[in-house]
């Protein structure tokens, strides 16, 4: 009994490690999104290459992937946390 508490104890502190790493994987990538947004409304944005423009769009979409998988991935932890709860 006391080693699967020890276990559950485990598998809480890598699970809340995780949950950490990919809220600042979310928090990076609404910066980076922010501010690749910010950029593309400047009036000089208009006078930009076509190149840099479709640069911009790949890094805003990278940024918005980022987020949206780390935002799932924070859903899955925090589900699996409640269900370590739920059976102790």
């Amino acid at each position: 009994m006391e080693e699967k508490k020890q276990n559950t104890t485990i598998d809480v502190n890598i699970l809340l490690s995780y949950k950490e790493q990919f809220e600042r994987q979310a928090l990076f990538g609404r910066n980076r999104k922010e501010r690749i947004e910010m950029l593309m409304q400047r009036r000089s944005a208009k006078k930009w290459p076509a190149h840099k423009k479709q640069r911009m769009v790949r890094r805003h979409l990278a940024a918005q992937q980022q987020t949206s998988s780390a935002q799932k991935m924070i859903d899955n932890i925090n589900l699996q946390l409640f269900d370590v709860e739920a059976k102790q």
